[in-house]
């Protein structure tokens, strides 16, 4: 038996740091906190807002920053796909002139490398960006 004590068989009681969240309280607390996020809240806010809910110190502090890490890996994750996306199709627009050498070509195609450039510029700034949104730092007010 899990959470049962081996000597009499009952259930071990739950102190405050081990009780269990339900499902309905992790999800409204990960939707408050990633609105706070969104809103541009600092971590302290976030963190006195999920207290409002009924949440311990430990367990706000915990979930504002699986939020704010999950928010930051998915920025980066778009922001990798961006840059991927422009290096790609700069270098289908310089292949582009080389199959098809013409004036009508070299324009189309000096478009979509300008477009590719502005898009890989983009990702890098989105990833760049990402790296605020989690300071490495431990003291976090």
């Amino acid at each position: 038996m899990a959470g049962a004590d081996s000597k009499t068989g009952e259930p071990e009681k739950l102190g405050a740091s081990e009780r269990m969240l339900s499902v309905e309280q992790v999800r409204d607390a990960a939707h408050v906190a990633a609105q706070g996020l969104r809103l541009g809240k600092s971590p302290a806010q976030i963190v006195a807002r999920l207290r409002e809910q009924g949440l311990t110190l430990a367990e706000a502090q915990g979930i504002e920053d699986h939020i704010r890490l999950a928010c930051q890996r998915s920025h980066m994750r778009i922001g990798t796909m961006l840059m991927v996306s422009g290096v790609l199709w700069a270098i289908a627009s310089i292949l582009a002139v080389i199959a098809r050498p013409g004036t009508k070509t070299a324009q189309y195609s000096s478009l979509i490398l300008l477009a590719a450039i502005l898009q890989w510029l983009y990702g890098w700034h989105r990833r760049r960006k990402a790296r605020k949104i989690r300071p490495m730092f431990t003291d976090r007010r």
